[in-house]
């Protein structure tokens, strides 16, 4: 029973259907299965139980997991880096993997080649000094798109995401 919220009239536990907080709407309403009493709650109402957040340390992902009791292999499902996960919440490095965001590599290439493709458009004496230019619009495109694609990885960030549980628990 990971998430629950305490009944404000017979102050008992009632079960909640969310594995974390996070996922509760931001106002519901709950009948009590022991009094009958139904009460308007928020998130701010409820209580986790053997619910462990960390921040994934090779793509900035934050993350949860639901454990219990003992420690579990899991994984980041954006990067694939592996913890050992813990019951009382710590959290030991197993394996990083590398991570580039996703959003920030293609926005880069498309920058670099539409910066390349404006510079072909233009008459120059030389093929060198028209290359030169490809080459530059092309570097301009790439750090634009860079920056854009950095802006992009920050705004559509998702918020929160449960791990990959790999295997079964370990002690």
């Amino acid at each position: 029973m990971p998430v629950y919220i305490v009944c404000k009239q017979c102050k008992r536990r009632v079960p909640l259907a969310a594995k974390v907080r996070t996922q509760l709407p931001l106002v519901f309403s709950v009948k009590c299965p022991f009094c009958g009493f139904e009460g308007v709650y928020s998130p701010g109402d409820a209580f986790e139980e053997g619910v462990t957040r960390f921040e994934c340390k090779s793509c900035g992902t934050r993350l949860f997991a639901v454990v219990e009791s003992g420690c579990r292999v899991v994984e980041c499902p954006i990067c694939k880096s592996e913890y050992r996960v813990c019951a009382g919440g710590a959290v030991e490095t197993m394996k990083l993997e590398s991570y580039v965001p996703s959003a920030i590599v293609a926005s880069a290439l498309l920058g670099a080649i539409i910066g390349g493709a404006t510079a072909l458009g233009e008459k120059d004496r030389g093929k060198a000094n028209a290359l030169a230019k490809i080459v530059a619009s092309g570097l301009m495109g790439f750090l634009v798109g860079t920056i854009i694609g950095l802006i992009l990885e920050s705004v559509i960030r998702v918020p929160e995401r449960e791990v990959v549980y790999k295997g079964v628990q370990v002690s």
